[in-house]
């Protein structure tokens, strides 16, 4: 490996980051993202990258790992995903990093309860436990963490 490199999302790159997304999520155990089908995930994706998020991505030796969404007014992550086949491999610790100097004064947030795997990551990073919300929308209970300077 020669190292993770992250960027600005570029249009061109929604249905490849779209696709970590989907498959990120379902190598947790989980449902597809809010129940969507693919298509409907670009869409979604799409929409939340040319009108909501600040997108960045992971390049890892070329090639795209993951990606970091954050909404800066609320002081949110909203999406950090790695995709399945490189993950261990640092990205998601340099992408959360990321997220940090952005947002230095601290920032927030949510990952589904089932996601033991993300919840183990977010609080070995020093992230805390704020609530367990429900989800009736998406028939879960989610996990509110934050991180302070």
């Amino acid at each position: 490996m020669t190292g993770i490199t992250v960027r600005r999302a570029k249009d061109s790159e929604y249905r490849h980051l779209a696709d970590i997304w989907m498959r990120a999520w379902q190598s947790a155990g989980l449902a597809h993202p809010n129940d969507l089908g693919f298509d409907a995930l670009l869409d979604l994706f799409s929409n939340e990258a040319e009108h909501v998020w600040d997108l960045h991505v992971a390049d890892l030796d070329g090639e795209l790992a993951g990606f970091l969404a954050l909404k800066r007014e609320e002081r949110k992550i909203d999406q950090l995903f790695v995709a399945p086949e490189v993950q261990g491999n640092g990205v998601g610790l340099y992408l959360l990093n990321i997220g940090k100097q952005i947002l230095p004064e601290g920032l927030w947030l949510r990952t589904a309860e089932q996601n033991h795997n993300a919840l183990r990551f977010y609080e070995r990073n020093g992230f805390m436990f704020q609530r367990r919300e429900a989800r009736p929308e998406y028939d879960r209970f989610d996990i509110v963490l934050k991180w302070s300077p």
